[in-house]
């Protein structure tokens, strides 16, 4: 998600990166269709299953604590994805004097890198304390959400110069102001994943205990109610 956005933002700073842009989503879908088609395991379904209706599904689900806290989280998660991208170029380009789409791209590519080692790294500590220490889900998740607001409220406060110095529209770019920015920004999306990665483990301990509890499978309705209102 976020790097979609990232991505989908720069092709949008500047008319003459579309076509390569273009080309590599093709080339990404391409591949993602024949990995989906033949690599990717899947029961075959002999009848399509009947999605059950929005409002009736989030009823049911909202009255459970955990759903709420996962809804929440989804919800704002979603808007975080969707509109980082051309949001952290356009800052980039006002805040920090930086018009010139090179000089972004110096900024954009290192943060692709670090991003790419801080997710793995994120992903494989995270597996580590659910599967070897035997940490609880939850406690990880609450710690993963808490540490992602702290450095969501680091990179706003890495914007202050900026505002301060505002009305200098002739001035040198803030560099180190940049810098900071960025820095910032790659430690907020680099918890991304170790959230996401245990949001869909409580996302299916909530489905098997409900099926315990209701003695049916209500799957699709969690899905439904889940998924469905926070994309829109």
């Amino acid at each position: 998600g976020i790097f979609g956005g990232v991505v989908g933002g720069v092709a949008t700073q500047s008319a003459k990166n579309i076509g390569a842009f273009a080309f590599i989503f093709a080339v990404m879908l391409l591949v993602s269709t024949i990995l989906l088609l033949y690599f990717v395991p899947t029961r075959v379904l002999k009848q399509a299953p009947k999605l059950p209706p929005i409002v009736p599904s989030f009823r049911t689900c909202v009255r459970t604590k955990e759903f709420r806290m996962l809804f929440t989280n989804e919800f704002l998660l979603q808007i975080a994805t969707n509109g980082v991208g051309a949001l952290l170029l356009i800052t980039m380009s006002i805040a920090f004097r930086l018009p010139y789409n090179k000089d972004i791209m110096g900024y954009v590519a290192p943060t692709f890198g670090a991003l790419l080692v801080l997710n793995v790294i994120g992903a494989v500590v995270t597996n580590r304390l659910i599967v070897k220490y035997k940490y609880d889900k939850l406690e990880i998740y609450k710690k993963a959400v808490l540490i992602h607001a702290f450095f969501g409220f680091g990179t706003f406060c890495t914007l202050i110069p900026s505002m301060i110095n505002a009305n200098d529209k002739t001035g040198p770019p803030l560099w180190l102001e940049a810098d900071m920015f960025m820095g910032m920004f790659a430690l907020a999306a680099g918890i991304f994943t170790p959230i996401s990665f245990i949001q869909g483990l409580l996302k299916r301990d909530l489905i098997v205990f409900d099926t315990f509890v209701t003695h049916q499978s209500r799957e699709n309705v969690y899905q439904t109610a889940l998924q469905l209102p926070a994309t829109l």
